[in-house]
Parts: structure tokens; sequence; C-alpha cells
């Protein structure tokens, strides 16, 4: 059995050892700081740098060619002096008739018709072929007279009068934007027939030759291959003293080179 002393020192050590564990319990049951709270706060990470895009390139506006091929077909209208040209016959009757040739409607004649072009341009020179058909417009009773044929009266009357013109020309144009202004030197072949009663014959009659025009006008695109065109004809030699024209055309290709 214990005696008192063992006893008492028995109890002293286990107080002793309540006490340590109650302070190691007292002293785990502290809050345990962060671990963030144990370093300074990190600064925000920079933003990403901003994408540059490049602004999309408007797109070309459409305009017209600098180099292309073109077909123009329109109207015409103009003046005409056959008055200075040779009149042959070409079915034997009243050969020598040559008297009324100066008279109306050879002086002064007023015709309209139809024109057709081809163009090719390349670097801004141009080149040009097309044929005219011109239609008089003279009144009958203004071409008729009585003229001395072989020592005698003779009654004629101008009964037909069919001009053909073939151009050639050589020039240049400048287009901006829709527009496309152009000068041509235009040379032409031109053949006249005519239809004339005298007496109670019927008489048959040419006149040919070259003559030469300045022509100017300027397109007006709608579309880079579709285009009205204004122009005129102001007559340098021959037959032609002026011509106005309005057409519409095509080209081809339809993108500026």
């Amino acid at each position: 059995m214990l005696d008192r002393s063992s006893f008492h020192s028995a109890l002293c050590l286990g107080s002793l050892l309540v006490s340590i564990e109650g302070a190691a319990l007292a002293q785990g049951s502290q809050p345990i700081a962060p671990v963030d709270d144990a370093y300074p706060p990190s600064s925000p990470s920079p933003p990403p740098p901003p994408v540059y895009r490049q602004p999309k390139p408007e797109p070309e506006r459409e305009t017209i060619s600098r180099s292309y091929v073109q077909m123009s077909m329109g109207f015409l209208a103009g003046g005409r002096r056959y008055s200075d040209s040779l009149f042959e016959s070409t079915n034997g009757v009243a050969p020598n008739l040559s008297e009324p040739f100066v008279n109306a409607p050879f002086d002064s004649e007023t015709v309209l018709g139809l024109r057709y072009e081809l163009h090719a341009v390349f670097s801004y020179v141009r080149g040009t072929i097309g044929v005219d058909f011109p239609f008089s417009t003279f009144r009958a009773r203004d071409a008729t007279g009585v003229y001395s044929l072989d020592g005698k009266n003779v009654n004629v009357a101008i009964q037909s009068m069919r001009p053909y013109e073939l151009r050639f020309g050589i020039g240049g144009e400048y287009p901006v934007w829709v527009f496309a202004p152009f000068l041509d030197l235009i040379g032409y072949a031109y053949w006249t027939n005519l239809g004339v009663a005298v007496d109670d014959a019927k008489a048959e009659y040419q006149a040919k030759g070259f003559g030469f025009s300045a022509h100017g006008g300027v397109r007006i695109h709608a579309k880079p291959w579709f285009f009205l065109q204004v122009a005129a004809d102001a007559g340098l030699y021959g037959p032609v003293r002026w011509n106005a024209e309005l057409s519409i055309g095509f080209s081809a290709p339809a993108k500026r080179w």
C-alpha cells in the first residue's frame, strides 16, 4: 500500500501533467494565420495588349479601262456639201449633165442616219473604224429645174441621194472616273449615189472621194462595260461639214489595267 507521502507526490505529478496538457490544448486551439497573410499581396497582372486590327481597305471604285476594245452604235445628224464633188454617170444616161449638181440640194444638205464604230485603246491612244449611213432630207420640189443638156433644155429632178461613209480615225483619250473625253482625226472614204429623172429617162450617178474631219466628245460610263457617248465632227476637207452623234456602247475588258 502507498503511504501518505507517495500518494501526495503522485497527486501533484498528475496535476502537473493535466496543467501541461491543458496549456498545450489551449495553445493548439488558437487560429492559424493564413499563408497569404505571411506575404505581401501580389500586384494584379497587366491587361493583355490591345489587338491591332488593320482597317479593311475600301473597295476600289469601279472605273473604266485605259486599254480596251469597244463597240458603239447610235444616231447621227449632219450637214453635207457635194457641190465640189464630181458625179459620173453609171448607166450612160445624160453623161454630160453637170449643172444641177452645184445647186440644191448639193450645196447644203442635212442628213440623218445611223453610225456604227469599233474602237481600240491602248495607253491612251485610240484607233477607230466605223461606217455611217446618212439619209438625205431634201424636198423634191427644191431639187427640180430646167437645165441645158447637149444644146437643148431638159427637165431634171433629183429623185434620190444615198451617201455612204467609211471612217478611220487616230486620236487619244484620257479617262477620269466615269468620264472619258477624246479627240480624233478622222479620215473617211465616201460614196454618194444619185437617182435623177432627165425628161422621161432615169439617170444614175455616183461621186466618191476622201475627206478629213475632227471628231471629239465624251463617254459617260453607267457601268465599266456600258456607256453613253456624245460627240461631234467638224469638217476639214471633203463633203462633211458637221456631224452630231448620240450613241451607246459596250467595252471589254471592264477593269482598269
